[in-house]
């Protein structure tokens, strides 16, 4: 298994937490009181670096990575 944990920022992980738990992008930017394009991009960037085609699919390949419970 690759190690994520050494290519994702430290706030690509918690964003993607965070869309885990169910929270859009708009929800995201709120709570944590960054730009909405800012969240998207690090969504854009977690996808790359975890070859994945979707938010749900980071969202599973971090978590079968353990990144994120």
């Amino acid at each position: 298994m690759k190690n994520f944990r050494d290519k994702l920022s430290p706030r690509e992980i918690e964003i993607l937490q965070w869309v885990a738990a169910g929270f859009s992008s708009r929800d995201i930017s709120e709570r944590l009181n960054i730009a909405y394009a800012t969240v998207e991009t690090h969504v854009e960037h977690a996808c790359r670096k975890l070859d994945a085609t979707s938010r749900t699919q980071a969202v599973a390949e971090a978590i079968r990575a353990r990144l994120i419970p």
